[in-house]
């Protein structure tokens, strides 16, 4: 921009950018590391002292993003195991890429308006959030700034004809696709604008793009032969018709939630499209392609962004799965900044008011995008909080549910938010500290919130059960069970606890409502057996034991117990030992 635009005009634009994206971030620098931040992080100390470990990746997941390896290793040397700087840095990199976006469109299109709304547009845009407020995510500002910068010294290269400038697009191509591997559909890029600028292509035409096609050959070799011993967990693509399905869900989510969601959260981050409303969503897309295709015959600016969407969009279209990260929208939301920006250029101009009025009408709304889209960025923000306090609770993650409580509860007061996951979850991790009274109290606050939620139910009953409100949790369990059997083994970790805490009765009511829900399950009816046999209730004990047999005649510990009891009535009671479910 600045070969064309007043230098004041210019840094008056960086700093409305970089305010903006200050203001609209500002709360990720108090925010922790999250799922594959870490291994990244363990990469990243462990290169320090042997840098060539940066090309021996350990997991599939980061096995060809070198120049995002050698990022995660240069900013451990500044910010070691702190996120604050690691949150920053992404905020940083958002912002360069809202004015390279600006750049390569005043490059291409020679239209101050358009570059500078884009641009704008680009740098507010809440559907791509996860890609700013996730640390592991670098990858994608990384890999679209490269992209972005390929495409500015390919469009250089075709209007000037200097070889250093292919050169310059050559080399960020290959950072491109060494940052996130999935960036390298620009090459379609490149080769529509190739192509677009000559009208009777010659064989020195595709000369140009053999260094873009000697790099994609390279990624390719190194994916295929230094890699081929690795273990790979990738989803093998498949064609088929669920292709077009994604294509119009991807623009109609892109559009639809640029500064405000029609719909809720019921889904919850980062999947914050419930299944149910996606068709919806998908036929919004369907109206937005063919709009989009009208468009682009008659606008080449149109034509650009169209191509720019689809193709960018293309590798997470083969996934046949409803894994949409809301990363995967940072790069297309190039293109839809675009749309939208001629978009409200064109309703600019098309107004019959005066001029004045036209600005002030213009200014207002491009004041009310702002602040609507502040707004989600802040509670997005506490969305992603919470969806990191869940990293920091679950067993299978970091498993520090003390830690978990802290963020779980800024969300509450920091953030203003109560939704049924959030309490259900902060309940299950003071559960988990002991905090029997506390947890309860979550569990009947997500109760209230939504009444219908079986999983709170099942939870509350769990708590009440252990501080032995025995009948009140019956109730709850029974409840639950009678609208979805799934939450039995629930029920199963109830009596298992009050059988380990000898408090034998209960945990046959307990057991005796699992049978009555699964009467399926011989093993169920051989604990009934022994619980009973322990309270010397005989008669009750042998009937348990033969309901377990006639379900499984060859269920050895049964049929051993009860031949012994009915030799010895006496006989004591095994004992239990007890795997989770």
């Amino acid at each position: 921009m600045c070969d064309r635009v007043p230098t004041r005009y210019l840094l008056i634009y960086i700093l409305c950018i970089a305010c903006l994206c200050g203001i609209g971030f500002a709360g990720l620098r108090n925010h922790p590391w999250s799922y594959d931040d870490l291994d990244h992080i363990e990469k990243a100390k462990s290169a320090q002292e042997n840098i060539t470990s940066i090309f021996t990746p350990e997991k599939t997941a980061l096995r060809l993003r070198f120049v995002l390896s050698f990022y995660f290793y240069a900013a451990y040397k500044v910010f070691g195991e702190d996120p604050t700087g690691y949150h920053i840095l992404n905020i940083l990199f958002h912002v360069l890429n809202s004015l390279l976006c600006a750049r390569l469109l005043l490059a291409l299109f020679s239209c101050p308006k358009l570059a500078a709304l884009s641009g704008f547009l680009f740098a507010i845009n809440t559907t791509h959030y996860e890609a700013i407020y996730w640390v592991a995510a670098s990858a994608t500002l990384l890999g679209t700034g490269f992209a972005m910068t390929t495409v500015l010294f390919f469009a250089k290269y075709l209007t000037s004809n200097r070889k250093v400038h292919l050169i310059f697009a050559s080399c960020a191509y290959a950072a491109t696709v060494f940052s996130y591997e999935s960036l390298g559909v620009i090459f379609a890029i490149i080769c529509f604008m190739s192509f677009q600028q000559k009208t009777k292509p010659r064989f020195k035409d595709f000369t140009d793009l053999l260094p873009f096609l000697g790099i994609a050959a390279l990624l390719f070799l190194i994916d295929n032969i230094y890699y081929q011993n690795l273990p790979s967990n990738r989803e093998i693509y498949r064609l088929g018709s669920h292709i077009p399905y994604n294509f119009a869900f991807f623009v109609g989510r892109l559009f639809l939630n640029w500064s405000f969601a029609p719909f809720g959260w019921e889904a919850g981050t980062p999947f914050d499209i419930p299944k149910a409303y996606f068709d919806w969503y998908v036929a919004a897309g369907l109206i937005i392609l063919i709009g989009l295709g009208y468009a682009a015959y008659r606008s080449k600016t149109i034509c650009f962004a169209s191509v720019w969407i689809l193709v960018t969009i293309l590798p997470y279209t083969l996934w046949d799965n409803y894994s949409y990260f809301p990363r995967y929208w940072y790069c297309p939301a190039i293109g839809g900044a675009v749309v939208l920006a001629v978009f409200l250029l064109w309703i600019s101009s098309i107004l019959p008011l005066s001029s004045r009025i036209k600005f002030a009408c213009f200014s207002l709304l491009i004041a009310c995008l702002t602040i609507f889209s502040l707004r989600k960025m802040e509670i997005y923000e506490g969305y992603y909080l919470w969806h990191d306090a869940n990293f920091y609770r679950s067993s299978k993650h970091k498993n520090d549910p003390k830690t978990a409580i802290t963020y779980y509860e800024r969300v509450l007061s920091e953030y203003g938010l109560k939704f049924s996951l959030l309490t259900n979850n902060l309940g299950v991790a003071y559960q988990r500290v002991g905090n029997l009274d506390k947890a309860l109290q979550m569990h009947n606050e997500t109760i209230q919130i939504d009444p219908g939620y079986d999983k709170g139910i099942a939870n509350y009953a769990y708590v009440l059960s252990l501080q032995n409100r025995i009948s009140e949790s019956i109730r709850a369990y029974s409840s639950v069970v009678k609208k979805n059997p799934v939450y039995v083994p629930y029920i199963w970790k109830s009596g298992v606890a009050l059988y380990e805490r000898g408090d034998i009765d209960a945990a046959i009511q307990f057991f005796h409502l699992i049978v009555k829900t699964d009467p399926k399950d011989e093993q169920n009816y051989f604990i009934l057996g022994v619980l009973f046999q322990t309270q010397g209730k005989i008669e009750d004990a042998i009937s348990a034991y033969k309901q377990a047999l006639s379900i499984n005649p060859e269920h050895a510990n049964a049929r051993t117990v009860l031949e012994g009891l009915l030799a010895n009535p006496e006989m004591r009671a095994p004992e239990l030992t007890f795997q989770s479910q």
